[in-house]
Parts: structure tokens; C-alpha cells; sequence
């Protein structure tokens, strides 16, 4: 059992040494105010700061004022998205400013505590990163988007909505003029069990590029409408919350329809809900945004235009379309320069005007705010009042009539995530200001002792229990580090850590230094960092008293004598794994499948014997070349030189599809490849992944049939050929009668059944693709003018189908086509063409069809349709 800690005992030696520590330390509120408590003098060198004074004139006495302005909203969001997960923050890394105007980077870890008189804190250790690290900078703050992070996102994005990685963050908005709150805006944040807190900027364009974002949007509205039902019931009041719909959610889905259907399922108003629309996706298709805007608003929810403003804005937008509301392109907030200004007040009192209402995002400063007071924008968004919170924080954050005056000295509030009242930190009441101290800094680190080297003796002041049980409370420091370190320490670093914890050297080795450590992979924990403080000196300045601690650092650092370490996780991910060694042409096996070990042993052996047994036993015939070529040790040493990895895929005899991954695992100081580690990876449920994601992106979701990622995908590889090209484009006559008299689900209905009616007219190798709405087209190749016929006698039974459904739930309905032909390929006229013959066959019978030829009057056709 542990002593108790004597109360001056702890301040006359651990809080002394927490002041003396190089390593930045300090503890501020987790409330909005985010007020330093205590700060080391390690901070202060950090800062470049004289005293205590110069400090708090600098950072305000906050740790937000601690903070680069640009780097403040990245680290508060990856803050806040730990604290809601858990009770703390790991290598969070942002850049700081000196007294000297220096920048710096930095990286922190945060433990939050409970002081029954103080309230929840937060306690912080800070180390400034080396100039190695500093080049990973950028990738503690963004998910860099190479292939493999970007193939992960778009195989992930089903099981992200799925297991809820997907939070719902919200912003709140504030009536300009009271300061009254008037809303949230919904934004997603991804927190990943593999890569952590990934922002919208990271995922959401690889979800645009390949038409997914109707998969997070349609969380996001579902996600949206159950914690309004839950406002409601715990509030009797629901606040309007927004949420961006793209151009790929409408071609997707009937947003329209969703949104009524949901509403009507939670019980929630509609105007509840506020649509925002990107002005740049308006000019997609601005005849579909017309109708969809119209039948939004006519349901009852509102619309705004986002993005107003910006590079690509056009006053058409204005003029053309019906909404709501606009909201100002975020970049004239950041660059409010006069010139912004100027554009803003007129396009502020025109839009007052028109009755349009105008919301300004980004506003993080009073001037700001007073500008948009001046010109009358009539709500504000930004970091000024607040950043997003999660769900759980909506409403009791932000009561219904919160207002501006709530802020505390221009400061706008930093807030963390819930914490259960059951977990703390501190269970003592009392407990002194020095024990509270003492309390966070066992919170970071994993064992403490202090150690009296002229009496030869050690106390545990925190350890685990293995350690403790091993070492108990107290004894002497020469007999037992040696022993301590032994048990605790891999082969690979003894020597060096029984040099570094040598009681005999260590006064010598402090003598000029107030600290040091050292980092070495523990048996227990891994790769831990191990660390002397000075904590008293003699009168002759030798270390006396000194403080010993270890913490567990980052696990992903590594070195070539890691790899026994991760085996075991390895072999999570692997069922092969082996060294080569080029200089003389053998492999060390460090796993093996069961079979292979049983031919092959686990000793050292001939690479070649190996390789040669492997693709006999393992590779299909189609792939044994190419896995020798691959595996050819001849050649390897020269194709890992310029590459961190090669890899190759085959497939197996076992019908199944795996991957070989070789790494350079030493090298000469000339760069020249020594040793590689070879894995084997089973990659057959990724290959499914990948087909199913590739089925996803190229076919509507709705009808099962080809969509527009298809269209502009077989139109390219078409132009290329001189086959001749019927081209059939098709509609629903009166379909928008249908949706208003018998509703969407119905219309949906009609669409599916339409599509099967097709794929069974037409050939496999024909394209059907759905176009967007109730239009659709036929690619064939090989067809000419002359099967006209053929072509005309599908569209008749199709329509005769359609005429006469089997079930009595769907009505009668009709298509008209239009036809055209090209011998020589496909051209990019042949749509305008197919266009043109079915709008004539609207204008004229409908339920029919024509074929196109040049004595349609294409002037009607334009002047019509302007």
C-alpha cells in the first residue's frame, strides 16, 4: 500500500521540480474562460518570457491567447473532438508566438481532472518539436489525401454512417443587432478509430469527387432531425438548424420527399429545417435547381444560397432563383479590407430590399461584427461566439435566450465535452493546492519516484502496479535500478538504459543540466520515455534530490528493432512475414502460415528454395510469372532504392486474392538496401470492397441502372471506336402530375419498374443509364438506321408495360422517346439530337416516339426551351 504523500513533503520537492522541469507544463479551466492556473518556468522559456507578468500580458492568461491565431480553430475542434470521446487529448500540435515574435511549434497532452474547488481543470504537458518533426507538422493537422487515405475514405463512408463515426457538430447563429441565438448550422466532423478527427475539408471532397455525398447527407438530415425531436421534448421549443445539400444528393435522391418524410416520422416542424445550396452547384443544372428550390420552398423549408460572393458569383443568382436567404462567402470576412467592404453594402441593401435575408459566416472579430451591425446583415455565424458544438451540448450550451453579453472579455468560449460527474480524478476534498498539482501530473505520467542520491534511496510517489508490486514503496536506488530495468527493458535497449539510470553517473551527468531523458521500448508498455529532473542541489551545485518519472510516448515510433515487438500486431494484418538478406541471399521467417512453417521451419534458410516453394504452393498458374519477377532478389535492392515500398497482387490457389508488400528495413550509409521485410496480406474482402464501391459510383441508386459517373465514363471510351451508335433518350410523360397525385414513394416506384421494363428489352451489352429525374438513355453500339424498326418495337412493349402494370398499386403511365444515329461513333451532338427528336414527340403525341433527322425545326426547339 502506498504511504500517504505528505503535503509539504509535496511542495518542498515535486512542485519545486515541476518549476524546474525543461519540459513545459501548466493547467488551465475547462470552461469557456480557459484561465492559466499554473504555468512552469519551462513555459516561460518556451515563450520567451521573463516572467510570470510578461507571460499573462502575452496570452491574455488564457490558453487560447497561448495559441497562433491561424492555428487556434484547428487545434480548438481537435480538442474538443477528443475531450467528447474521452478525458483527454493526445499529440495535439499547433504553432505558438514568442515575446520574441519567434514562431515555434509545439505539441501538447491534456488530462482533464476534477478539483472539488476549483471544478473541472485541465492539466498539460508542452515539448517543443524538433526540426524533424516540425516536417510532419501539416500532418498532425490534416489528413494528407494519398491514395490509400482517399481508397479508405470511399470504403469506410458506408460503415462510418453505419457505426455512427460521424458526429453532428453545431454551430449557432446570432441575430446581428441583440445578439440573440436564431439557429445552428449542422456540420459533420468523421471521428475515425483509425485516423481520429478527420474535418469536412478532408473527406468531403473524395466523397464529391465520386458522387458519395448523398451517403453523409442523408445521415446528416436523419442525424439532424432526432436531436430536434430530442430539443423538443426536453425544451417544449425547436431552434432551425441548416445543412448543405449538393448537386449529387439530388440526382441521388428526392431531397424533397426525404425531408417531408422525416419530418413527418420525428414529429418536428418543417421549418425546422433550412436548406443550403452552394451557388457554384446552382450552375450544374440550374432548370433542375429551379424546380427542386420551388417544390422546398413550397413544402415549407427554407433555402439559402451559400457561398454568396464568391469567384464564380453571378447577380443571375439573385434574379433567377427563389430562396430565402444568402450566406456570404466566408472569404470576405477573412480579408474585410475596404475594397470587400464596398461590395458587401450593396449587396447587403439590395438583398434587404428584395426581402432577402443575408447571413455573414466567419466572424471572429468585434470589427467585423460592428461592420455588419452598420450595413444591416441581419445574422452572424463564427468564432467570435462560438465554434461547433456536439449534439449532446445542444441545447443546455446554449439557453433560448442567449445573449451576447454572456461573452467574458471579447474572449469567445472554449467548452469540452461532458464528462460522467462518476469519474474524477481527485476523490479527496481535502486536498491542498499542491496535491492538485501533483494530482494532474499523475495523470500524464505512468510512474514517479524521487530519488535522494546521497542517502542512496528512492520513494514511489506513482507507479503501476507490476512496477510496484516489483520495487514496493521505498529502497535503495544502487541495488534495484539495475534490476528494474532488466525485468522492464527489451534486449535491443538495455544497454543504453542501464547507462542512462547508472545511479554512479547520474550527479555527474546533471551537473550542467536541470534534465534529462531518454526513449526506449519497455516489455509492458512499448516505447517509453524515461526522464531525470533536478529537484535539489548542495551548496556546490551537485544534484541531491532528483525526481524520476516514465510516460508512454507516441507507439508509432519505430526503428528496424521494433519489428519483434509489433509481431504479434502484425500478425493481425499479415499471415506472412520475413527479412531478406540481399548480401547473402537468405530469409529469416518471422511469420508464417501454419502450412509453409511446417515445410519450411522457422529458421534462417535459402531465399531462393523459399520463393521457388511459395508460388508452387500458393500462386495460381495465371500469376506464377509475375510473382517471380516480382520477388527476383537480383533486382530488389535496386527497386527499393528510389521507393519506400513495392507491392504486387496475384491470386491464390485458394480462389481468394492476396498482396506482397517489401520494405527496405536497413540500409548503409550510402543508401544501399541491406535487409527488406517481405508481407503477405489477404486483400480478398478489399477487392469485394473495391468492386462493390466501383458498382456504387458508376449505377443510380434507385433503379440499379447506369447513372451520369457511367455516362461521361463509356461516352469517352465510345468516341474512340467507329462502330455505329443508336442513341435513345426517354421519359415519363406528365411524371411530375404523378409525384403530386399519388407521391413520391409511387413516382419512385414507377421509375424502378421502368428500368426493369428496359433491362429486359435491352441488350446486356446495351447502357442504360438514368440521366437524373425521369430521364433516361440507351446507348447501343453496332446498330444502324436501318434497325429503326427494332429499336421502335422495344419502346412499344416497354409502353405497353407501363400501360398495364401487374400490380394495382401503380398506375397507368406512358414514355416518349427520341432516337438518333450515328455511323461514325459516338458524337457529342448525338444527345442534342435525341433531345430534340423526344421534345418533339412531347410538343406532339407523347407516348411515342421520333427519330431524329434534319427537318426538325431546331429554332422552335431553342426558343421553346430558353
Amino acid at each position: 500500500m502506498k504511504p500517504k504523500l505528505d503535503a509539504g513533503l509535496s511542495r518542498s520537492y515535486v512542485l519545486d521540480g515541476l518549476t524546474s522541469m525543461m519540459s513545459g507544463f501548466f493547467i488551465y479551466r475547462a470552461d469557456f474562460s480557459s484561465e492559466l492556473l499554473y504555468i512552469n518556468n519551462a513555459i516561460l522559456d518556451i515563450y520567451d518570457c521573463e516572467d510570470e507578468t510578461e507571460f499573462r500580458e502575452l496570452t491574455g492568461d488564457t490558453f487560447g491567447g497561448m495559441i497562433f491565431p491561424a492555428d487556434l480553430r484547428v487545434t480548438e475542434e481537435n480538442i474538443t473532438s477528443q475531450m467528447s470521446e474521452n478525458s483527454g487529448y493526445d499529440r495535439v500540435s499547433f504553432r505558438i508566438r514568442s515575446k520574441k515574435d519567434q514562431i515555434k511549434y509545439v505539441e501538447i497532452q491534456g488530462k482533464l481532472y476534477s478539483s472539488p474547488e476549483e471544478g473541472e481543470l485541465v492539466s498539460v504537458t508542452m515539448s517543443v518539436l524538433r526540426e524533424e518533426e516540425k516536417r510532419t507538422f501539416s500532418n498532425r493537422h490534416v489528413f494528407m489525401l494519398d491514395n490509400s487515405s482517399r481508397n479508405y475514405i470511399l470504403n469506410t463512408i458506408d460503415k462510418a454512417v453505419k457505426k455512427d463515426f460521424i458526429k453532428i457538430y453545431y454551430q449557432p447563429k446570432f441575430v446581428t443587432s441583440s445578439g440573440k441565438l436564431c439557429g445552428f448550422e449542422a456540420l459533420s466532423r468523421w471521428v475515425d478509430p483509425k485516423y481520429g478527427m478527420l474535418l469536412p475539408g478532408e473527406y468531403v471532397p473524395v466523397l464529391e469527387e465520386y458522387n458519395l455525398t448523398h451517403i453523409l447527407d442523408r445521415y446528416v438530415i436523419r442525424q439532424v432531425a432526432k436531436d430536434l425531436a430530442n430539443q423538443i421534448k426536453r425544451t417544449g421549443k425547436s431552434i432551425p438548424v441548416s445543412f448543405n445539400l449538393s448537386h449529387n444528393d439530388f440526382l441521388s435522391f428526392d431531397p424533397c420527399k426525404e425531408l417531408i418524410d422525416i419530418t413527418a416520422e420525428f414529429d418536428i416542424p418543417r421549418d425546422a429545417f433550412q436548406v443550403e445550396i452552394n451557388e457554384n452547384t446552382l450552375n450544374a443544372d440550374p432548370n433542375l435547381f429551379k424546380r427542386e428550390i420551388r417544390r422546398l420552398r413550397d413544402s415549407g423549408f427554407q433555402v439559402y444560397i451559400d457561398d454568396f460572393g464568391n469567384e464564380h458569383s453571378s447577380l443571375n443568382t439573385i434574379r433567377e432563383y427563389e430562396f430565402d436567404g444568402i450566406l456570404i462567402d466566408i472569404g470576405y470576412m477573412e480579408n474585410l479590407d475596404e475594397k470587400s467592404k464596398n461590395i458587401l453594402r450593396p449587396v447587403i441593401n439590395m438583398s434587404k430590399g428584395l426581402g432577402i435575408h443575408t447571413l455573414a459566416k466567419g466572424v471572429e472579430t468585434e470589427d467585423q461584427l460592428e461592420f455588419l451591425k452598420s450595413v444591416g446583415c441581419e445574422i452572424v455565424q463564427g468564432y467570435y461566439y462560438s465554434y461547433g458544438r456536439p449534439s449532446e451540448r445542444i441545447p443546455d450550451d446554449f439557453p433560448m435566450n442567449v445573449d451576447a453579453a454572456s461573452k467574458v472579455n471579447g474572449m469567445a468560449e472554449v467548452g469540452f465535452g461532458k464528462k460522467d460527474p462518476e469519474i474524477s480524478f481527485v476523490a479527496r476534498s481535502d486536498l491542498s493546492e499542491t496535491q492538485r498539482v501533483f494530482s494532474a501530473i499523475s495523470s500524464i505520467y505512468n510512474s514517479i519516484y524521487l530519488i535522494d542520491l546521497e542517502a542512496d534511496s528512492y520513494k514511489e510517489l506513482k507507479a503501476n502496479y507490476a512496477i510496484h508490486r516489483f520495487l514496493g514503496n521505498e529502497g535503495s536506488i544502487s541495488k534495484v535500478m539495475p534490476a528494474i530495468m532488466r525485468t522492464f527493458t527489451t534486449t535491443e535497449y538495455m544497454e543504453a538504459i542501464l547507462a542512462f539510470t547508472d545511479p554512479k553517473t547520474l550527479a555527474d551527468r546533471l551537473s550542467d543540466k536541470d534534465y534529462i531523458e531518454i526513449d526506449f521500448v519497455g516489455v509492458i508498455n512499448g516505447w517509453t520515455r524515461a526522464a531525470f529532473f533536478v529537484l535539489n542541489r548542495d551548496e556546490q551545485g551537485k544534484a541531491v534530490k532528483i525526481l524520476y518519472t516514465t510516460r508512454i510516448i507516441d507507439s508509432s515510433k519505430k526503428t528496424e528493432m521494433d519489428y519483434k515487438d509489433v509481431l504479434v500486431d502484425m500478425s493481425k494484418i499479415y499471415f506472412s512475414l520475413f527479412h531478406i538478406i540481399f548480401g547473402t541471399s537468405e530469409f529469416i521467417p518471422l511469420i508464417l502460415p501454419e502450412e509453409l512453417r511446417d515445410r519450411l521451419g522457422m529458421n534462417q534458410q535459402p531465399y531462393e528454395l523459399a520463393k521457388e516453394m511459395f508460388i508452387e504452393n500458393y500462386v495460381s498458374e495465371d500469376y506464377r510469372d509475375k510473382v517471380n519477377a516480382f520477388m527476383d532478389i537480383s533486382t530488389m535492392q535496386e527497386r527499393l532504392r528510389t521507393k519506400s515500398f513495392i507491392s504486387t497482387e496475384y491470386y491464390g490457389k485458394s480462389n481468394k486474392w492476396y498482396r506482397i508488400i517489401v520494405t527496405a528495413s536497413k540500409s548503409d550509409e550510402k543508401g544501399n538496401v541491406l535487409r527488406a521485410s517481405m508481407a503477405m496480406e489477404d486483400i480478398d474482402q478489399e477487392k469485394n470492397e473495391q468492386a462493390d464501391l466501383e458498382f456504387k459510383i458508376e449505377h443510380d441508386a434507385l433503379t440499379g441502372v447506369l447513372n451520369r459517373n457511367a455516362y461521361e465514363k463509356y461516352t469517352e471510351l465510345l468516341k474512340q471506336s467507329d462502330m455505329s451508335i443508336a442513341y435513345i433518350l426517354l421519359d415519363v410523360d406528365r411524371f411530375k402530375q404523378i409525384n403530386d397525385t399519388y407521391g413520391h414513394g409511387i413516382g419512385d416506384s414507377v421509375l424502378k419498374k421502368l428500368a426493369c421494363y428496359m433491362r429486359n428489352e435491352f441488350r446486356l451489352s446495351d447502357h442504360i443509364i438514368r440521366m437524373g429525374g425521369d430521364e433516361f438513355c440507351v446507348i447501343m453500339t453496332g446498330i444502324e438506321d436501318k434497325d429503326a424498326q427494332m429499336l421502335v418495337d422495344k419502346i412499344y412493349a416497354i409502353n405497353n408495360a407501363l400501360k398495364n402494370p401487374r400490380s394495382k398499386n401503380l398506375p397507368r403511365v406512358s414514355i416518349s422517346a427520341g432516337i438518333a444515329f450515328s455511323s461514325q461513333g459516338f458524337t457529342n451532338d448525338l444527345y442534342e439530337k435525341a433531345d430534340m427528336a423526344l421534345y418533339h414527340t412531347k410538343k406532339t403525341t407523347r407516348d411515342g416516339y421520333t427519330i431524329y433527322d434534319n427537318m426538325l425545326n431546331s429554332i422552335d426547339y431553342y426558343s421553346d426551351r430558353a
